[in-house]
């Protein structure tokens, strides 16, 4: 419905002289968000920054910086006198597995003064992609929700230089935060409203509520999130729908899943059910306390060869959406909407031309940085992926209504748990030097013998298959789960890799002093199957 008040709106500015445009033209943030430019920009840290950053206790918490930048054309270097006067701005590092710490491609957050905001903007996400060899896997992905009727953040590309040291190529996302969301859907009162950031198993039933972090919106008063898990946990006479219909704008939600699915977002709230998941999503409250769904983090989905059913187990409002013969039907209609939207939005246009824009700078990263993660050759396979999903999901989404028949019609039922494609396995854990037993998951991932040389804990992961693994050592604190250090590695065949976790000089400092309990999770995202995460508590000695 919201959408459908938008569009009204917009025909009657248009209708009344383009009033409309004259506030677009208003929004200078949008050439930041236009992907087929590169902004280059420059932050610069002093030592007691840098310092921090590098510490596991503070890497997350803002520190003082410059930032200057330029917009290069065609490819081409800007020149030095082209950058603007450096200005104060904060930054931080950011990810999860996509951490890394300053030695390696970092991600970061750029927070401007409220006096001096960059075009518009109080934070800038540049994201490192190191989970995407494509580079516009999130480019295209949140252009398919915006086609598709669902709020979304923006994207654009920055180069980024540290200290004058190349990071090379980040997506530049739009930051989902209060300036954002009244661009997208209208003042936002912070008395009234939130936005709750769900990842790592956020969902609307009571005993994972707390997971979920407030990002805008009164931190003390949450009782908009407690009407939404009472009516989605309720049960009577009525269909589930119209239980949550007070709270919870399932027109929007069904669209969002849906395409969730179509993009092949499983690490998202619709796209799989996994112990992390759901992950990746906000959940915004209108003045009236009714939720709508955005999405984040679509940094792993787009692959062909990891395509997700329609249905299948998932988060918690999808399975009893699915579950609710109304609420199914929605859902089914949202399916074909999004199908008809995104074919109708012509994708590969954008694919292409991001990839040939980006094409100089990414030869630019693999020959001068030193933080680069991907080939040419990984490159442009990840472009191909991402076009032969666009290209097959079609006739896949044809397949899946005509498959739902009139079964799905009359009542729909529960969701089939863990319904995903299929993979074969071998029988056995992949030959090696292999710890017993394995490290805590589905038992294929197994952790070899660990050891501590020279400030480097050394691990050995038995894979099952080709694919990308990441390793982070995490310490808990009284701000949560802090990463220390990671590493990853990708292998063409089953075999034991070996990674490398670089402790920071904060931790080894510690380790002086005591022991140190450190949690190890790792992600291993197969070739052609399902991620796999897992996890083991070890005891650092002190050294």
């Amino acid at each position: 419905m919201r959408a459908i008040r938008q569009a009204v709106l917009t025909l009657v500015f248009m209708a009344l002289g383009g009033c409309w445009a004259q506030v677009a033209v208003a929004d200078e943030a949008a050439e930041v968000y236009d992907p087929s430019k590169m902004y280059v920009i420059k932050l610069t840290l002093p030592p007691s920054s840098q310092l921090a950053l590098e510490n596991w206790e503070t890497w997350q918490e803002y520190q003082p910086g410059k930032f200057s930048w330029a917009v290069s054309s065609n490819g081409v270097p800007p020149s030095p006198g082209a950058f603007t006067t450096p200005d104060d701005v904060e930054i931080r590092l950011k990810g999860n597995y996509s951490f890394r710490n300053l030695t390696a491609k970092s991600a970061f957050k750029v927070k401007f003064p409220k006096t001096k905001p960059f075009k518009g903007l109080r934070v800038l996400t540049l994201n490192n992609m190191v989970n995407d060899p494509s580079m516009i896997r999130e480019t295209l992905a949140y252009t398919a929700y915006r086609a598709a009727g669902v709020p979304a953040s923006r994207t654009g590309y920055a180069y980024v230089y540290v200290n004058g040291v190349d990071y090379g190529i980040h997506l530049n996302i739009e930051t989902m935060d209060k300036i954002a969301l009244e661009k997208l859907l209208g003042d936002f009162n912070d008395d009234a409203q939130h936005l709750y950031e769900g990842e790592d198993g956020a969902d609307v039933h009571p005993s994972v509520k707390a997971k979920f972090e407030v990002d805008e919106g009164d931190e003390e008063d949450l009782s908009d999130l407690d009407a939404l898990v009472a009516a989605v946990n309720s049960s009577g006479s009525q269909p589930w729908a119209q239980r949550v219909a007070g709270v919870a704008d399932l027109e929007e939600m069904t669209r969002m899943w849906a395409t969730e699915k179509y993009i092949g977002q499983w690490d998202g709230y619709a796209g799989q059910e996994e112990s992390w998941t759901p992950n990746n999503y906000y959940l915004y409250s209108d003045p009236d306390g009714v939720f709508q769904m955005l999405p984040w983090g679509n940094d792993e989905s787009m692959q062909a060869h990891n395509p997700l059913p329609f249905d299948g187990a998932a988060g918690l409002m999808f399975d009893l959406c699915l579950a609710d013969a109304p609420c199914r039907a929605l859902y089914r209609q949202s399916v074909a909407a999004v199908r008809d939207a995104i074919v109708d939005a012509d994708l590969d246009p954008l694919a292409v031309g991001s990839a040939a824009m980006l094409a100089p700078w990414q030869a630019k990263e693999v020959k001068e940085s030193t933080r680069e993660e991907w080939g040419v050759q990984e490159i442009g396979n990840g472009v191909a992926e991402v076009r032969s999903l666009l290209a097959a999901r079609p006739a896949e989404v044809a397949e899946w209504l005509d498959g739902e028949g009139s079964e799905g019609e009359e009542g729909g039922g529960e969701s089939e748990k863990g319904s995903q494609p299929g993979q074969s396995l071998p029988a056995t854990a992949p030959s090696g030097d292999l710890a017993s037993p394995p490290i805590q998951g589905k038992g294929r991932l197994r952790l070899g013998k660990l050891r501590m040389a020279r400030g480097v804990l050394h691990a050995r992961i038995g894979l099952w298959s080709s694919g990308s693994v990441v390793l982070q050592a995490k310490v808990s604190t009284g701000k949560g789960a802090l990463v220390v250090c990671s590493d990853r590695a990708r292998v063409e065949r089953p075999e034991v890799v070996a990674l490398r976790c670089q402790m920071p000089a904060s931790v080894l400092d510690r380790l002086r002093a005591g022991s140190l309990g450190v949690t190890l999770s790792t992600r291993f995202v197969p070739s052609g199957g399902r991620p796999e995460n897992a996890s083991r508590w070890v005891v650092l000695p002190r050294t």
